[in-house]
Order: structure tokens, then sequence, then C-alpha cells
């Protein structure tokens, strides 16, 4: 039996939505927000979800950009629930290039240096800048919940077939009763072209915060000697994450 009747959050549990930046968190959150209810989010802020203080029951954490360590410290109610969903770091890594080179809305202080060196920089150099400056951040949390053990979800699932993902994730993962017409209504409702100003995934606007919106593309940016770095610091989280089987993979 599920623990909820209906697509609600439950008066007695506090629901997490686990991941790392560019992983399509500001999407999930829009959809969370339709399915939930807005008055039943906590807000985060730009730079994730702050939890430090007291959770609450009845309540939904979207964004939370957390290493499982700091998680495990929280003050829970008795009844919390999470989701993990983490990238191909590959793809995360030229979202983020693209994200602080060109449509990244707050620019101040570190974001705005790096936005200086970007848009100086060739691409390549941009690609290794910000695997030094940026990725490990992302990489840090992915790595903490997949060498536990954690049962993640891939963002790339969501993209291929919404409405199967997120009936796992509402249905698995947080135990909540997810019908599937208000399944389907969500995905038609927060399709990528609905968020690109319709555009379809694959068809490409760099201006844009939801530039292309498809796995792989880290083939048409990647040149050897970004590939050589990544897998010497990040082939092992790869293959952690399912989508790489060993270290032979290539342009």
């Amino acid at each position: 039996m599920f623990a909820s009747k209906g697509l609600s959050v439950p008066p007695g549990a506090a629901l997490f939505h686990i991941t790392h930046w560019k992983s399509g968190s500001q999407w999930i959150r829009g959809v969370l927000n339709g399915a939930l209810g807005a008055e039943n989010m906590v807000e985060p802020m730009e730079s994730g979800q702050q939890l430090t203080t007291k959770i609450s029951a009845g309540k939904v954490y979207p964004c939370c950009y957390i290493i499982k360590q700091e998680y495990d410290l929280l003050e829970m109610p008795k009844d919390h629930r999470r989701v993990v969903i983490i990238r191909d770091l590959r793809d995360t890594l030229v979202l983020w290039y693209f994200s602080t080179r060109n449509t990244h809305g707050i620019i101040k202080g570190r974001m705005e240096k790096k936005r200086w060196f970007l848009q100086r920089a060739d691409e390549e150099q941009g690609l290794l800048y910000m695997m030094d400056v940026s990725l490990y951040a992302a990489a840090c949390i992915q790595r903490t919940w997949l060498e536990a053990g954690e049962p993640v979800m891939r963002l790339e699932d969501f993209m291929a077939d919404p409405v199967a993902a997120f009936g796992r994730m509402f249905r698995q993962h947080w135990r909540l009763d997810a019908p599937q017409e208000k399944l389907e209504r969500l995905a038609r409702k927060h399709s990528f072209a609905q968020y690109s100003g319709g555009r379809e995934p694959g068809q490409e606007d760099r201006t844009s915060f939801y530039r292309k919106g498809t796995h792989g593309d880290w083939r048409n940016h990647f040149t050897p000697k970004v590939l050589e770095r990544f897998k010497a610091r990040y082939n092992d989280l790869l293959i952690m994450g399912g989508y790489e089987k060993n270290d032979s993979w290539g342009l």
C-alpha cells in the first residue's frame, strides 16, 4: 500500500529532492510545484537548500545540493523520504560552462570572476577551468551517495521517459500514490518545449538557461585534452553511476 492517498505530501513526512548543480534541478522543482503545490515547498536559495535548521514534516525540500554526511546530521522528523538524482558529469561540465559563461542570472563575487575568464578563454580552456573550479562540488555530492550504495535516479531517465521516471520517483522513492493520468499531465505541462520557448530537445540556444536538453552533448565539446583530464579524475564516478562500464570510452 502507498503511504499517502493521492499525489500529496503526507502530513508527517518530509520529502527531499537531493541532487547537484546542472542536473535539471530547476526543471524538477517546477514539476514538484505543479504536482504537490507551491505552498508545500520550502523554497531554496540560489545556492540550494540551506539545511541547517530543524526540518519540518509535511514539506518538500527541492534542490538539496548536499552530501550524504551532511544529510545524516540533520534533525529530521521520524518519516523522511528522499530521492537522489544525478547527471552524467560530462554533460554537467558542458552545461556549467555555458551557463556560467552566458546565461546565469546572478553575477557577483566568484561567479563574476568566472564569467570574466570564460568570456576571454577559448572553449577548451574554459572547460578545463570549470573542471578545476566548479565540477568537483557536483562530483563530491555524487560520490558520497554512490559510495553509500544509494539507489539513485539519473536525469537522463527523466529526459527519455518523464512519465515513467516521475512515476518511479513518486511511487518508489517517496512512496506516494501517483495516478497515471496525473503523471501524464505533468509531463506535458513541463516538457522541454514548454520551458525553452517552443524548441525541441537538441535544438540549441546558447543564450537560454534551457540550452539544448539532450544527453551526450559532451561529445560535441570535449577535446582530447579535456577527455584525458576528465578520465583521470572522474572515470570511477561514471562507472558507479552506470554511465560507462570501464575506461575505454572516448570521443
